[in-house]
């Protein structure tokens, strides 16, 4: 019993922390680049995995992320319940269930367009599953 309160515990924990992480906040992280120097981004970014020379003299860095996450498998107890019903007794066993042992693949790639004279950042997107910040 106490190994079950433990795991629900943890795995409550997981899904709080889990719920502060947002695309939305991702985004928002990403908007206040605009305008700020390549140089000082690479410095809290690090290299891009990706450099692609676009026109009008722009450069866009690439940033990709993925992992592939899997569940751990947890089988909950069986459940036997007793009813009486006068002098008759049913017993009812109810089959505990497993879950988890899923496999998931996140992903998430960030470009960074500047200019190449000014080294200003002058546009961001992003594409993927796993696209969040705190």
């Amino acid at each position: 019993m106490k190994k079950h309160y433990y795991a629900t515990l943890t795995l409550t924990g997981i899904l709080l922390l889990a719920g502060c992480a947002t695309t939305a906040k991702y985004r928002a992280n990403l908007d206040k680049w605009r305008g700020q120097s390549i140089e000082t981004f690479v410095k809290v970014w690090g290299y891009p995995d990706k450099t692609l020379e676009l026109q009008n003299d722009q450069t866009a860095y690439v940033y990709s992320d993925r992992e592939i996450v899997s569940t751990p498998i947890t089988q909950m107890p069986s459940n036997l319940t007793t009813v009486q019903n006068g002098d008759k007794t049913t017993v009812i066993t109810t089959p505990g269930t497993i879950v988890g042992g899923q496999t998931y693949s996140l992903s998430c790639v960030t470009w960074i367009v500047f200019n190449n004279k000014t080294k200003k950042i002058i546009d961001t997107t992003f594409r993927g599953n796993n696209c969040v910040s705190y």
